[in-house]
């Protein structure tokens, strides 16, 4: 459960970032719950890069070394929606998989518009972890009048 006093950082899970993560007093972490943007330069395979799964699963272990066994939002919307990791699975549950391993603490983030295979990550990772999710509503949706019809069908009223 997020309490309404936690800072909540958005981060591109750049080195500085999460290093200075790692650097925070353990007073000063408990204050937040970081939110971390998965981007595809992190993940994108180059020559003499790693692959999406060998940069996912840095990215699990900068998270482990670096912020440790507290919640942690994790968003992957910046993703090409049609890449795969692994044996073709999403990469926010190939993520997933390997926080667990870890017994880290991902939350996953969804908001309006993201695909179905996005959205059954997410639901999967409720299902399998009970940690809930976090909904991120970006200006547009909020100036959007139908914003509580793009969460429910049928809406009340």
């Amino acid at each position: 459960m997020v309490d309404h006093k936690l800072y909540i950082p958005i981060l591109r899970w750049k080195q500085a970032e999460w290093l200075a993560l790692g650097n925070l007093r353990a007073e000063d972490k408990a204050r937040l719950t970081p939110l971390v943007e998965i981007t595809p330069r992190s993940v994108a395979p180059r020559v003499r890069r790693p692959t999406l799964d060998q940069m996912l699963e840095k990215n699990a272990t900068d998270m482990e070394r670096t912020w440790g066994y507290a919640p942690i939002f994790v968003d992957l919307w910046l993703i090409n929606a049609g890449v795969r990791a692994g044996p073709g699975i999403h990469p926010l549950l190939f993520l997933a998989e390997r926080a667990r391993t870890r017994k880290l603490r991902l939350i996953p983030v969804t908001g309006v518009g993201r695909s179905a295979e996005y959205q059954s990550a997410v639901a999967s990772m409720i299902e399998t972890d009970g940690e809930g999710a976090c909904i991120r509503l970006l200006r547009q949706d909020l100036e959007n009048p139908m914003l509580p019809r793009a969460y429910c069908e049928p809406c009340p009223g």
